[in-house]
């Protein structure tokens, strides 16, 4: 909160929003840094380096920590490095390469963008939701149970996601 600079000022005086405050003082605003933006783009950063294919002790760390067969219960740190992985997916796009470090239903790498959303309901059948574009393609294919009855739009998505997958 923020005051007016006289004596005397009622409730309205007194509260500026935040957005005003951060905006440039030649937009009329005091052109505070807004830290929370801030740490989350410099975490976004972060995160790119993780899955833009850099090697550093840290990639390699966090993938065998938490991005591996086995990961580690999440740490705090972790959390909310999690926190942010729908938003950098939403704001890049993937090119699968050999597909070890892209994820099948969660990237976009396919032209309907993540197939988490295109197709929800072959998402919601997998056995495997993290799985990565090569660990599908070693295993044979998507993992779908036997005894889940699949319905037609269900085939018609598993379809789609074979074809993409050749």
């Amino acid at each position: 909160m923020f005051w007016k600079a006289k004596e005397k000022c009622s409730g309205g005086d007194c509260q500026v929003t935040w957005d005003y405050v951060c905006l440039l003082r030649s937009e009329g605003g005091l052109s505070i840094t807004d830290l929370g933006l801030q740490n989350k783009c410099l975490l976004l950063k972060v995160l790119h380096g993780l899955f833009s294919g850099r090697d550093s002790p840290w990639t390699r760390w966090v993938k065998r920590s938490y991005l591996g067969d086995h990961p580690q219960a999440a740490t705090p740190a972790w959390r909310c490095f999690q926190a942010l992985l729908p938003l950098y997916r939403s704001i890049t796009r993937v090119d699968p390469r050999d597909g070890r470090s892209t994820s099948l239903w969660h990237d976009s790498w396919s032209p309907l963008g993540p197939l988490y959303v295109a197709l929800p309901a072959a998402y919601s059948h997998c056995l495997r939701p993290l799985a990565s574009v090569v660990d599908t393609l070693e295993r044979g294919g998507v993992d779908i149970p036997a005894t889940h009855r699949v319905t037609a739009a269900v085939a018609g998505e598993l379809d789609y996601v074979r074809a993409c997958l050749s």
